[in-house]
């Protein structure tokens, strides 16, 4: 049995987000070498999940405790980034045939439905720049569903 505690070494790093929002960080990923003289008992950080919540850089602390149950800690830096862009399915191209006045309003505001979906909601920005009514000469009238756009902010 000894009293001298582990020598403890943290090394930082960038994690990415999962599709599905979340990723898990394993203590080798901060661990760069941690040792004592008489062997290691266990390895634990303060925070192994991240989410969308966690974005930018976060402090993690590695402590280490020996056969001994001595203990060291050391700090590193967790920088979690979401590099998934956003996916969008934008509705289809509608035609629909003008009035008499030869004016158009669609049944939607012109806000047809937009399904947008990112790793990470909180921030997602759906718009769609198409007119809310149409006015034409000819009386049938395309709005074109390319004018849909998801984007974070």
């Amino acid at each position: 049995m000894t009293r001298t505690p582990p020598v403890t070494v943290c090394q930082d790093t960038t994690i990415f987000l999962s599709p599905g929002g979340g990723r898990t960080l394993a203590v080798d990923r901060i661990d760069a070498g941690s040792s004592d003289n008489c062997g290691i008992a266990s390895m634990e950080l303060s925070q192994t999940f991240f989410d969308c919540s966690n974005l930018g850089e976060n402090t993690v602390m590695l402590t280490v405790i020996d056969t001994s149950g001595n203990q060291s800690v050391c700090l590193a830096t967790v920088t979690v980034v979401d590099n998934r862009d956003p996916t969008i399915a934008c509705p289809a191209d509608t035609v629909r045939s003008a009035n008499s006045g030869c004016a158009w309003v669609p049944e939607d505001g012109g806000g047809a439905s937009m399904l947008a979906d990112d790793n990470c909601p909180e921030g997602l920005k759906v718009t769609n720049n198409a007119p809310s009514s149409f006015r034409s000469a000819r009386r049938r009238q395309t709005r074109p569903a390319t004018q849909c756009r998801a984007r974070r902010l």
